[in-house]
């Protein structure tokens, strides 16, 4: 179905209804920008318009060495590079999570990177009017990454009925829908050392 919703709809329209949908199911309290952010992310990678100008490295190198080149570079590149590693960070985090699971580095790596690049990008931030909307998506980035993979399960992107990977999402973000989602499913979710609580 929502398939046929997409098209009927324009992609910003479409997602812009999902995230509502998604911050209200999560009870995540998100500033107008940055619902508004997640709307044009998604809204970018469905209809790419090369908005992060000439960056350099081609965003399929390693996250981690983007950062790493973006922390060397100045001006308007090193935001632009930095915003780059930040969206790669929070898209594949949120609305990828599942195929991450199988990869050798897990979702902590994409969480670290994507809190990284945007704190560094909010430094960064020209005009400094922006730099709150940056430091809202790197101190809550685990809260909108988890919104973004509501709306991949919503679109069909995710697999809810997984409980071990469920279990292990829990585990790396602590999210509190996803504890109630596997208490509902009879899955206790005690905090243990190892967890994020």
């Amino acid at each position: 179905m929502a398939d046929v919703t997409i098209h009927r709809e324009q992609p910003m329209a479409f997602f812009k209804t999902r995230v509502e949908e998604a911050l209200d199911h999560q009870g995540v309290e998100a500033s107008d920008d940055s619902a508004f952010y997640l709307v044009s992310l998604l809204d970018g990678f469905v209809c790419p318009k090369g908005g992060y100008g000439d960056v350099g490295p081609h965003p399929e190198h390693p996250l981690g060495e983007l950062l790493l080149l973006a922390l060397h570079q100045r001006g308007a590149r090193r935001f632009a590079m930095l915003k780059l590693a930040g969206d790669l960070s929070l898209f594949l985090s949120g609305f990828f999570a599942a195929s991450l699971e199988r990869r050798r580095v897990d979702l902590r790596y994409y969480i670290h990177v994507g809190e990284s690049a945007y704190g560094n990008a909010a430094a960064d931030c020209y005009p400094r009017s922006g730099a709150p909307l940056f430091e809202e998506l790197s101190a809550r980035f685990v809260q909108l990454s988890d919104v973004l993979h509501r709306v991949a399960e919503t679109c069909g992107g995710g697999d809810p009925t997984n409980l071990l990977r469920l279990y292990e999402r829990w585990l790396v973000t602590g999210d509190g829908r996803t504890a109630e989602t596997l208490e509902r499913r009879g899955v206790p979710t005690v905090a243990t050392s190892g967890s994020v609580h």
